[in-house]
């Protein structure tokens, strides 16, 4: 009887160790989860802050190369700078927030 116990438990406390560490496996990845989403998130922020400044320095740019075709009076331009009251207080917001 005692035999039949041993062979027992010697099969079985495998298989129950083996179980019990299915939520231990399942905790180690979410974690390596979180942290790979939060890299990729870190990432992203950063992309997003870099696209941001040469986006600022295309559109100054830009500006530059329009106020250049508004001042030259004999230019091939036919359209004259429009004011748009959203772009002029964006224009305004940005000047006072670089002083």
């Amino acid at each position: 009887m005692f035999w039949i116990f041993l062979i027992a438990v010697t099969v079985v406390l495998p298989i129950t160790i083996q179980v019990l560490s299915i939520p231990e496996d399942k905790r180690i990845q979410e974690i390596k989860k979180i942290e790979a989403l939060t890299e990729l998130e870190r990432v992203k922020q950063e992309n997003y802050l870099l696209e941001n400044k040469e986006m600022r320095k295309e559109l100054e740019k830009i500006r530059e190369e329009n106020q250049l075709y508004l001042e030259n009076t004999d230019s091939k331009w036919l359209i004259n700078k429009t004011t748009i009251p959203e772009f002029e207080k964006a224009n305004q917001t940005e000047k006072n927030s670089d002083k």
